[in-house]
């Protein structure tokens, strides 16, 4: 039995019965390789074609590796047989849909006066507008007082809160948390102006004093 080097199919427009010219098919589409092993043979090269950073980290002896991971929503060990992308993705680590990219993390440590590295990738979360609203949001969760259980009851998807995030933070509390921002960076202005005065030392106010009655004995 032979097997055909190629498939004859009809062209547009014709069915099977058609008398017309069939179209040839005379090749298969080309399958991309799978992806052979990566090691981290140059962490600069590696970091600049794989991630979006790179971290460096050095480890005490007292502490554990997983205490420095902690700061991150995702993480795991670096795989050489899996692809990572510098492009920033969304993900729910921590049961909230947020934008993140791939960092590489190198731990070293010295140990028995040997000194070793450990590769982790971790997911660095992308900072957004809504995130930067937060502290200002007025829902009833985070207006609630520390001693109130409902606090500790509500999600904030229930109550509309920033940190639902988008899609889920009602418009009103987004709006007056953007108000109330721009209030506190312009009470914050006026402080930093205060302090400025508060700062002028007593010989500079002497010394403008002076100044300004020798100004004045010229022109009298």
């Amino acid at each position: 039995m032979q097997i055909a080097k190629h498939h004859e199919i009809p062209t547009i427009g014709q069915n099977a019965n058609s008398l017309m010219p069939l179209q040839t098919i005379s090749h298969y589409p080309a399958i991309p390789p799978t992806p052979g092993p990566s090691p981290v043979t140059s962490l600069q090269r590696t970091a600049q074609d794989r991630f979006a950073g790179l971290i460096w980290l050095q480890k005490e002896p007292n502490r554990e590796i997983a205490d420095y991971l902690s700061d991150y929503d995702w993480h795991e060990e670096y795989s050489e047989s899996k692809v990572y992308s510098k492009r920033p993705y969304m993900a729910a680590y921590k049961g909230l849909l947020r934008e993140y990219v791939y960092y590489l993390c190198v731990i070293s440590s010295t140990e028995n006066g040997a000194n070793s590295e450990r590769h982790y990738v971790v997911a660095k979360k992308i900072k957004s507008e809504l995130e930067a609203l937060e502290p200002f949001c007025s829902c009833l969760r985070c207006v609630a007082s520390n001693i109130n259980p409902l606090k500790y009851v509500w999600c904030p998807h229930c109550t509309g809160c920033i940190k639902a995030g988008a899609g889920f933070a009602k418009a009103e509390y987004i709006a007056l948390a953007k108000q109330r921002k721009d209030e506190k960076a312009l009470d914050e202005n006026w402080w930093q102006r205060l302090n400025k005065i508060q700062n002028v030392t007593g010989m500079e106010i002497a010394s403008a004093i002076v100044l300004v009655l020798a100004m004045l004995r010229v022109l009298l």
